[in-house]
């Protein structure tokens, strides 16, 4: 698994509230690419909406 692989991983990890990597990729499988970045990008915007309010 590549660094962006494992980024987007871990972000379904965190957004789950999983404790195991291994749990996520079971559960979840891999996803493409385009849809990890998208999961980023909403991750970020909602965390920067959270520190303006």
């Amino acid at each position: 698994m590549g660094y962006k692989e494992r980024a987007a991983a871990e972000a379904v990890m965190a957004a789950s509230r999983h404790t195991k990597l291994e749990t996520v990729l079971n559960h979840y499988g891999r996803m493409k690419k385009e849809d990890a970045f998208r999961l980023l990008r909403e991750a970020r915007r909602r965390a920067r909406a959270v520190e303006v309010a």
